[in-house]
């Protein structure tokens, strides 16, 4: 066995649980190099299915995105108990998880019915009144592309950005503005929607605040002053 191949066989059964997710992240490269073959690789797959049921979610969310070289490989099918681990993970109250789970949905290793029969859990990201609802709202457009929400159950909650939207953070407020003309833009608000809190706008556009980047961005935020 030559050092090399030694070195990576370790590597995907290494006890350092990050370590052994670098290894699995390089299980294409190992194949189609010739290092390790298909049958070798399939041998060792109980050390990749322990980081998928790991009790550290973390670890188990981080082998979910290495699923789909897995699947291209032949080397392991989605059944139906990892398919339930796989939803009960990506559907907990955490943002990040949400994430992983829109990713398996865009790679077809869920389908779009394993996140929308738990919208409801999704749905409290867009009541936070903090950045992280810009950035479930950038989610929320990407499960609107991949099927799993329909831009009509969205619509109630575009009211939960109006307070970012005068937010004392500038920084923050340029960034949901620029959001709110994302969701336009989508077709999942109108300009209409975000009449009352204009003034904050243009208070925005008027300000030092910003560098020549965000000036040329006025031109994305100009839809909302011509009502």
């Amino acid at each position: 066995m030559s050092a090399s191949k030694d070195f990576y066989i370790n590597l995907l059964k290494s006890e350092n649980l990050y370590d052994r997710l670098d290894g699995w992240n390089k299980i294409d490269y190992l194949i189609d190099n010739g290092i390790l073959t298909k049958k070798e690789i399939e041998s060792l797959l109980g050390n990749f299915e322990f980081l998928l049921y790991n009790e550290d979610e973390t670890v188990a969310l981080h082998a979910f995105k290495l699923l789909d070289k897995l699947i291209h490989y032949g080397i392991l099918e989605i059944n139906e108990r990892l398919r339930n681990r796989i939803v009960e993970l990506v559907t907990k109250p955490q943002l990040d998880n949400w994430w992983v789970g829109e990713e398996m949905i865009s790679k077809g290793i869920l389908n779009p019915s394993d996140l929308s029969d738990k919208l409801d859990l999704f749905f409290n990201f867009l009541r936070l009144q903090n950045a992280d609802q810009i950035d479930a709202w950038a989610l929320a457009r990407n499960l609107v592309k991949d099927d799993v929400i329909e831009k009509s159950l969205l619509k109630p909650y575009v009211k939960n950005i109006l307070v970012l939207l005068k937010s004392d953070d500038m920084h923050l407020r340029f960034n949901s503005w620029l959001t709110a003309s994302d969701l336009v833009k989508d077709g999942i608000a109108n300009p209409e929607d975000f009449l009352e809190v204009r003034e904050y706008l243009v208070q925005l556009l008027k300000s030092d605040y910003f560098d020549d980047l965000s000036k040329f961005m006025k031109n994305t935020l100009a839809t909302f002053l011509i009502l």
